[in-house]
């Protein structure tokens, strides 16, 4: 299985800034894939494409990914590569300032006088200032892109912090509008069971008042229960003193009908005694008249 290498890794081993890596990745000068880590997408670097590229001694793999073309090696210098753009000023200028043996070869003939000579070596070294400063201006331009596409980067990674903000917002925002709801429920579930409690309590109330009123209706039924039974008590009573009235005035009537009866047996007892005097009398007169005579 081929080795790969992440920024950092493939920066450590290369003794290069992450940024330099980064950015070579970037221009196309080093070859990396893209593959899906903890943090989200990440670089691989394969060992191949940083000796390609040149940034590991050893031998480059020229097969290519799929047709068999070799990788392209590195365009322009960058900000990590400092010490090569150096060395392709002084290999451009020479030694010393002066030019380069192979841009002076053809400037060595006998014909040209001394005042051109000079002029030329003149020229040579304004050219090779100028090549300075243009090798300076791309060694600028180099860092500007590095920086730039830094700054990308950074941007980058600064749109997707700001998108996870907006989503941890987001959340917390759905959070607080849970907790909110949550505690709405909450104080609807306290207001519904303060309710609860109260309608339990007037439920408790009223029975108790309807229990206390059962019992004062049950209290009155037994006082009605026992005001009947008495009722019927003194009505029976009144039927028997009727019957003893009813007696009583039969016994009155027979007592009135033997007064009546002794009345005249009385009256007859007169009677009689009176015509028994008469006879006694008449008998003791006759008695008389008898002892007379």
């Amino acid at each position: 299985m081929t080795e790969t290498y992440s920024i950092s890794e493939a920066a450590a081993v290369t003794s290069k800034h992450p940024n330099t890596i980064r950015l070579k990745i970037r221009l196309g000068q080093l070859r990396a894939d893209v593959s899906h880590g903890k943090f989200g997408e990440e670089y691989r670097i394969p060992h191949a494409a940083l000796v390609e590229a040149g940034l590991l001694a050893g031998e480059a793999d020229h097969s290519g990914e799929a047709g068999g073309a070799p990788y392209p090696a590195p365009a322009a210098p960058d900000t990590g590569d400092a010490e090569w753009a150096a060395g392709e000023a002084v290999g451009a200028a020479g030694v010393g300032g002066e030019p380069a043996s192979t841009s002076s070869a053809p400037l060595q003939s006998e014909s040209l006088t001394g005042s051109d000579q000079a002029g030329l070596a003149a020229s040579l070294s304004a050219l090779t200032a100028l090549y300075q400063r243009h090798e300076q201006a791309m060694f600028r331009l180099g860092y500007l892109q590095g920086e730039l596409e830094r700054f990308k980067a950074l941007e980058e990674t600064a749109e997707s912090l700001r998108d996870e903000r907006d989503s941890r917002e987001a959340e917390a925002r759905n959070l607080r509008a849970a907790a909110e709801e949550r505690d709405r429920l909450r104080q609807q579930a306290e207001a519904r069971e303060a309710e609860a409690r109260e309608s339990l309590l007037a439920t408790e109330t009223e029975r108790d008042r309807l229990r206390q009123e059962c019992q004062a209706r049950e209290t009155e039924a037994r006082a009605l229960r026992a005001a009947v039974e008495e009722r019927d008590r003194l009505r029976g009573e009144l039927h028997s003193m009727q019957s003893r009235l009813t007696a009583a005035e039969e016994r009155s009537q027979r007592l009135d009908a033997l007064q009546a009866e002794l009345t005249e047996l009385q009256s007859r007892y007169l009677e009689q005694d009176s015509e028994l005097t008469e006879m006694r009398a008449a008998a003791a007169r006759r008695w008389w008249h008898f002892r007379r005579n």
